[in-house]
This record gives C-alpha cells, structure tokens and sequence, in this order.
C-alpha cells in the first residue's frame, strides 16, 4: 500500500528549517514541494529587489530539496488553478501551507480553501 502524497504549498517561508507546515506533511506520508509565483493575487507588485530575493532564495530552497532527492515545482498563474493542477497531476490528497496574516493573503488562502471545497 502507498503512502499519502500531500502538497506543501509554499509562500514566504522559503526554508526547511522550522517549518510547522513541512512537519506536518511529513507525517502524513509524501511530500511534493511547490512555489506558485501569482505576483497579481499580492496587494502590491514585487520590485527589483523582491524579485532578487526571491529569485535567491527559491534556488537555495530548490538546492536543499535536491539534496534530499527531491524537486521544487515551481508555477506561475491563478495559485487554486495551479494547485488544481498538481493535485490532478500527482494524486494529492492533502494541501498544507504556513498561514499568512496580511488581508489580501488571507484571502487568497480563502479562495484556495473554497476552491477546493467546490470541487470535494
């Protein structure tokens, strides 16, 4: 009998380290790590320097993954429709991710929540 694939959706907490979320899908079984860049859903749009930022670290993230054996997915696009996706793609059966406090993140988790609601 296989193990359950969960998703670990990740935001800005660009780390392994610590990470409450990652702890949690772990102990469900496999993990498929993903980065949805959907700079459109934020209340304001990325700069130069974000975007080096976060250029950086998703290659540091995606190079402790490999250490491990693993691959960061990385998406662009409407984060429930990629998540949709993956889910289809991979067989999921569970999506974890770190809350977020800011209103329009907040929001954006709501909508992922939903989203999946309507589709059981």
């Amino acid at each position: 009998m296989s193990q359950p694939v969960s998703i670990l959706w990740f935001r800005q907490d660009l780390r392994l380290a610590d990470h409450p979320a990652l702890h949690a899908a772990l102990q469900r079984g496999a993990v498929i790590p993903v980065f949805i860049y959907s700079p459109e859903e934020d209340a304001w749009p990325p700069g130069g320097a974000s975007k080096w930022w976060l250029h950086q670290s998703l290659q540091s993230l995606a190079a402790s993954f490999e250490q491990l054996s693993a691959k960061l997915v990385i998406r662009r696009g409407d984060t429930a429709k990629q998540l949709e996706m993956l889910v289809r793609e991979t067989g999921a059966s569970a999506i974890f991710w770190s809350r977020r406090y800011e209103p329009f993140a907040i929001a954006q988790e709501h909508k992922v929540e939903k989203h999946f609601q309507r589709l059981g």
